[in-house]
């Protein structure tokens, strides 16, 4: 993300926040401006976005011409891709990649062709975006490999609060655009029975992430398993649809909050849940034919705030080792 006339980074070398002008303390670790005012060297490494000596540089879609020139691909029917906050990739990963490693031990139980990624590169195989607020995870599994692989990794997921249930498990699933209003349903009555199963708070997000056609579904309960519930019966909502027509994939930049709309990105989510909140923003309503409006209201009745804190980019180089084999490789395509 380029610096705007008065952005600044925090000085703070465990921290290298990006923030806006109007603020003066860090967004992240609370530290004061100092003397970083109009600064654009960026504590992560190099100047602006281009990271530490030695590092390749991040091309937003190198060689595919921006979002236009993105190649357009068919979601695998068993291939669910997650978006996930890039500070809890580590927490996922483990030491050495001991979590995911257990995770697709347990995964090979019931499907042994079953694997979890979290994809290190973009769709061209160049770097992601060092400063992106969030990464996929990709799990491809039968509709078994899922539950036990959501039952594994929802709770690294979070920050803290659900242990005592004060707050709600939350996962947020990424689906073909087109293939959302099948979680709606008629008047909403698919959306209604999944709820009335699972007691399970879920909002469809009407916009796109940026430069996608990737939409976000975000489910919360306080119950693991009725939260991991929740998500298989959204993901068979869509099966009808979901490989039905080509899509471009998410690949995570970065970007203000509210550039692109209420993606429920990490980036958007806490920040359009405060707007709400004051009044100054509004909902966006559905628009897909026969369910407009139904997502109106949504925010109400168990959004659950997530922590401010704690969203700054996760670098590619911080993790822990495991091998670019084991969670690099760009599923989810044929």
């Amino acid at each position: 993300m380029d610096l705007r006339p008065g952005d600044w980074y925090c000085e703070d070398s465990n921290c290298g926040n990006h923030n806006f002008a109007r603020r003066t303390d860090c967004n992240k670790c609370g530290k004061p401006k100092g003397n970083a005012v109009g600064s654009t060297v960026d504590p992560r490494g190099g100047r602006g976005r281009g990271g530490a000596a030695g590092q390749k540089r991040f091309t937003p879609n190198s060689g595919m011409g921006g979002f236009q020139g993105k190649k357009q691909r068919t979601a695998l029917d068993n291939v669910h891709r997650f978006l996930v906050p890039s500070d809890r990739v580590q927490v996922i990963i483990g030491k050495g990649g001991a979590k995911i490693k257990q995770a697709t031990t347990e995964i090979h139980e019931v499907d042994p062709e079953g694997k979890v990624s979290i994809y290190a590169q973009q769709a061209n195989g160049q770097p992601l975006d060092p400063n992106a607020c969030d990464r996929v995870m990709g799990i491809q599994a039968n509709m078994e490999g899922l539950q036990v692989a959501l039952t594994k990794i929802i709770p690294d997921l979070q920050y803290k609060g659900h242990e005592d249930k004060k707050q709600k498990f939350e996962v947020k699933f990424m689906a073909p655009a087109h293939s959302t209003s099948a979680v709606i349903g008629k008047g909403g009555e698919v959306i209604k029975r999944i709820k009335s199963e699972t007691k399970s708070f879920i909002q469809v997000y009407t916009v796109s992430l940026p430069q996608s056609n990737e939409t976000v579904i975000r489910m919360q309960n306080f119950e693991l398993a009725d939260l991991a519930k929740t998500v298989l019966l959204v993901v068979e909502a869509i099966s009808a649809n979901k490989a039905s027509k080509p899509i471009m994939f998410y690949d995570p930049i970065s970007f203000y909050q509210g550039e692109y709309g209420d993606t429920g990105s990490c980036v958007d989510a806490l920040f359009f849940q405060q707007e709400i909140s004051a009044g100054r923003a509004g909902l966006t309503p559905y628009q897909q034919k026969g369910n407009a409006g139904w997502n109106e209201g949504a925010y109400g009745g168990g959004y659950a705030a997530q922590p401010a804190a704690g969203y700054g980019g996760y670098g590619a180089a911080d993790y822990g080792g495991y091998g670019a084999a084991d969670h690099g490789n760009y599923g989810g395509y044929y």
